[in-house]
């Protein structure tokens, strides 16, 4: 592993301008890339010359490959080659409604296909070998049925806060999928949860997932300049889409076809998903280990530098086992 060395946060702004975005730009390419059912997906490869492993970055819901740029150049200071991407419905990516605060999906397993499609791509311009993967909340969702859908197609895995059960704060899940399914009976499937809001450029941090004020900053700052990275609340079909995933991957007989280490990291403070999720996958999959990240919230990665720095760490060595 080699040191590892962030933005100072109280000059992360400059810092993210003037050395993190150029050195991604000088290693970054598009990658054409046509998800399930003819989607055009977001898809970006930063790679040195001299990388010798690679990894696939997962973002998490109203999230966008944008929004783990830091993360992206972290790796790619250690070595690899990153397959960074926006899911449909996200960021740059193919979108099927016209609500831009508003992600919806048709079917969760969508984004599963898509994952795979992904890789496929960009396969001739990744070193040897099969790729990790990196699932963040959402994206460890989608990251954790892409192990038992294609138990061959990565060498490891980070279920990063992953999406294994939802917080619906209170409501019942079947009553959730009940109200779910009767808005989609009526035709506004593809509407925004009557729960959630449309995007307000006046976000503030105390509202928001991560520790690190500068992080939050920085990123809202993207997205008052960029309107495709607003993305803000869910459809009623994405909340049914969402929570019949998450019965999917916990299934015993699917839990039993991952074969691939994983390391499921937890927040200590999470509020947006539940560890009953996690734990069920940790029982079910021998090759998983737990790592619980103390006083951070759900964006871990957006975390003050004295959090990151252990918990990069962790993941780095966990990655370069053979």
């Amino acid at each position: 592993m080699r040191p590892i060395v962030l933005p100072e946060e109280n000059n992360y702004e400059a810092q993210m301008r003037d050395l993190v975005l150029p050195e991604l730009a000088a290693a970054a390419r598009e990658v054409p890339c046509t998800g399930e059912g003819g989607a055009a997906l977001n898809v970006r490869l930063y790679a040195p010359k001299d990388a010798a492993r690679s990894i696939v970055l997962c973002h998490g819901f109203t999230e966008s490959e944008e929004k783990l740029r830091e993360l992206s150049w972290l790796f790619l200071k250690q070595g690899y080659a990153v397959l960074a991407y926006d899911h449909r419905g996200h960021g740059r990516s193919a979108r099927a409604v016209q609500d831009p605060s508003v992600v919806h999906v048709e079917a969760f397993e969508d984004y599963v296909r898509d994952l795979k499609r992904v890789v496929e791509a960009a396969r001739p311009l990744l070193p040897e070998g099969q790729p990790a993967l990196f699932g963040h909340s959402m994206g460890g969702g989608v990251a954790a049925r892409a192990l038992e859908l294609y138990p061959d197609l990565f060498r490891r895995c980070v279920l990063h806060a992953p999406m294994l059960r939802i917080n619906t704060h209170g409501v019942p899940e079947p009553v959730a999928k009940a109200i779910a399914r009767f808005f989609i009976a009526i035709g506004k499937g593809d509407s925004r949860f009557f729960a959630q809001r449309p995007y307000d450029p006046q976000e503030r941090f105390a509202d928001g997932c991560c520790t690190s004020p500068a992080r939050f900053a920085w990123y809202a700052d993207r997205r008052r300049e960029e309107p495709c990275l607003r993305t803000n609340a869910a459809s009623y079909r994405w909340i049914l889409e969402s929570l019949q995933n998450c019965d999917a991957v916990l299934k015993p007989e699917n839990l039993r076809r991952v074969r691939t280490p994983t390391l499921v990291i937890r927040a200590e403070l999470d509020a947006l998903v539940r560890p009953e999720g996690q734990d069920a996958f940790l029982r079910g999959v021998p090759c998983a280990q737990l790592y619980t990240v103390p006083n951070v919230k759900h964006e871990i990665y957006r975390s003050t530098n004295e959090q990151l720095l252990p918990y990069l760490a962790e993941i780095f060595r966990f990655l370069e086992k053979e």
